[in-house]
This record gives structure tokens, sequence and C-alpha cells, in this order.
């Protein structure tokens, strides 16, 4: 299982706390907005197009520094749990789309 959420974070604000995941990894995905992600002792900027991916142990935490609110779109799943994903998972077959 996978869970998506699409969240917003006000101007000039904080996520009001550091977390860690027991068995999720987490990928954050930010459509608009900047500021800085923090995984442990890392501090690095982020941005419209950033995509962060955080082991679950990773100590994790970010806040907002623009004056727009930041939107952005967090993925959790189970760590590794697409050990065998590959562009080779899916098979092509021949239906012709019904919008044509």
């Amino acid at each position: 299982g996978t869970e998506i959420s699409f969240n917003m974070l006000p101007p000039r604000t904080e996520v009001p706390y550091f977390h860690i995941h027991n068995k999720n990894e987490e990928t954050y995905i930010f459509l608009k907005g900047a500021g800085f992600y923090q995984v442990d002792d890392d501090c690095f900027p982020i941005k419209e197009g950033s995509v962060v991916r955080v082991a679950p142990k990773g100590n994790r935490g970010m806040c907002n520094t623009s004056d727009e609110p930041m939107i952005y779109i967090a993925i959790q799943s189970k760590e590794n749990s697409l050990e065998e994903h590959t562009t080779a998972d899916g098979t092509r077959i021949p239906t012709e789309p019904k919008w044509r």
C-alpha cells in the first residue's frame, strides 16, 4: 500500500515538529513555494520542482520561507516495497484508445 497526500504549508511557516517512521519511506514532490528541508543534520534548499526521498529513520522536517503557500505531495510507502519495479514491469497490449 501507498499513501498519497496533497498538502499546503502557509507562507513563512514551518512544520512544528520533526518525525521519523518505523517502516515507511517518504517522497515529497514540491509544486509551489520555497524553503528548506532537513534530514538529520543535512539541511538544504527546496523549491518548485524539488523531489526529496527520505528513508524511514531519517529525522525530517521542513519550512516555507516564501511569501506564497508551499504546495507539495507526500508519498509514503513501505521501504523498498518496489524493489522489483522496472520499466519492464508493464506489458503493451494492442488496444486502441476510445478517444481516437
